[in-house]
């Protein structure tokens, strides 16, 4: 892997072979792409949700007592992933308990969608 030094530090470093100025900033392209695709697809998590949710309860907008709802409950058949999961306060949670949107009357503030940040794991 080789790293392109954009900036070096004023101070330098001594060995048998000489003197080097140290680097301050590097550039490493293959390390880039990497992290470019890694995505927050395959990071899904309670802590990604939220975020991504804006820490606000998708029903009421509360920011208390948070938690995450399936919009399809899973004994329904609903998955664990990003179109299915909001953040939902716990008593709009159990409102709408093991009911479809509809049948518990609710309505989310915005449509669940796959969180377009970088991973950071």
């Amino acid at each position: 892997m080789q790293a392109d030094v954009l900036e070096y530090y004023d101070q330098t470093v001594s060995s048998p072979s000489g003197s080097f100025y140290i680097p301050a900033v590097l550039r490493v392209p293959q390390l880039l792409q990497v992290v470019k695709r890694r995505r927050v697809k395959h990071c899904l998590s309670r802590k990604n949700i939220l975020f991504r949710d804006g820490f606000s309860c998708q029903y009421c907008s509360s920011e208390d007592d948070l938690t995450i709802d399936h919009v399809i409950p899973a004994s329904r058949g609903g998955k664990w992933e990003w179109e299915n999961l909001v953040t939902a306060c716990s008593r709009c949670n159990s409102r709408k308990g093991n009911k479809t949107l509809l049948q518990a009357n609710m309505k989310l503030r915005k449509i669940p969608k796959v969180c377009d940040i970088a991973c950071s794991a």
